[in-house]
């Protein structure tokens, strides 16, 4: 066990510029609360967290390193098992966020360093509003305070009366993965690589965010400069097609997607990210339908004052 989860003192933990919010509020809250101190470790420009960068900023009373699997807007996958044994040398608990991850590739939890693992039902088409946290049986665990209490369902660990009938689909959900998985993945890539030749090709001012060879089989992400993305999308949408956007970070100082912007992308790109992801109903007459759409739609806007 870390000496550290019987201190006082507060916890030193580290985690990559580009986590999802429900890690990166969760630590930040902690933290207002007094229990951590929180670090921020830059990615390189495609958003891949170093792992040597991790062993920099380990410390003696560094008590958890989180650092997401494959991200969920600009789809990048990250060393998670070089990490994962930067953090084993230094005696370190790692958790990564795999919710992107594991709907999209196939792991063993036994076969890479990580302490703990968080997934969800959904992105594998699985119900909304159950995940779970996997432990490897080799984890050093520590005690965990139940943030619901009242029960002693989980271990102790989550109070309240388990929801079968979502705990049975997630199962049923990733079953179905399992069974289907090298289809699935190579149906993904395949459209995937695809849409984003087909929009490379025919945007002009259009770059690819992530990295382009170790991304996540179903997720292409882009930038469309100068071009503001909340009306792109409600266009899009109004047109028959669900696309997303990334967590923006507006106000009067700042503007712009927050990812983008720590990607170091510079003010004229900064809201104009799109993230497009393939799934099993797709086809390859689908994406060209969709890439048509959004190539006119992109133009319109940038040659239309009532865009500007």
């Amino acid at each position: 066990m870390n000496k550290w989860c019987k201190s006082n003192e507060p916890g030193h933990v580290l985690i990559s510029a580009l986590e999802h919010s429900a890690v990166r509020e969760t630590v930040f809250s902690l933290q207002s609360f007094g229990f951590c101190t929180v670090e921020i470790v830059p990615t390189d420009n495609t958003g891949i967290t170093d792992p040597q960068e991790i062993a920099k900023r380990i410390k003696k009373n560094t008590v958890i390193v989180s650092i997401i699997f494959g991200n969920n807007e600009i789809g990048t996958i990250n060393p998670i098992s070089e990490i994962g044994a930067v953090c084993r040398e230094n005696g370190v608990l790692f958790h990564s966020d795999a919710t992107q991850y594991a709907a999209h590739a196939q792991f063993k939890l036994t076969e890479i360093p990580v302490d703990y693992i968080t997934i969800a039902a959904h992105k594998c088409y699985g119900p909304k509003g159950v995940g779970a946290v996997l432990i490897h049986p080799d984890a050093k665990l520590i005690p965990i305070t139940p943030v619901i209490s009242g029960g002693k369902q989980e271990k102790g660990r989550r109070a309240g009366t388990h929801n079968v009938p979502y705990i049975v689909g997630m199962a049923e959900a990733y079953a179905l993965l399992r069974e289907t998985a090298s289809e699935r993945f190579a149906h993904e890539s395949m459209l995937r690589n695809l849409l984003i030749r087909e929009v490379l090709n025919s945007i002009p001012d259009t770059i690819l965010t992530g990295a382009p060879g170790h991304r996540l089989a179903n997720h292409a992400s882009f930038s469309f400069k100068n071009v503001d993305s909340l009306l792109l999308q409600s266009i899009l949408d109004q047109r028959g097609y669900a696309v997303s956007i990334g967590s923006a970070c507006r106000s009067n100082l700042r503007h712009g997607q927050q990812q983008l912007i720590e990607l170091g992308l510079s003010d004229e790109w900064i809201n104009g990210g799109l993230r497009i992801t393939t799934g099993l109903s797709n086809t390859e007459s689908s994406i060209m339908d969709f890439c048509e759409v959004l190539s006119e739609t992109v133009t319109e806007m940038r040659n239309s004052h009532r865009y500007g």
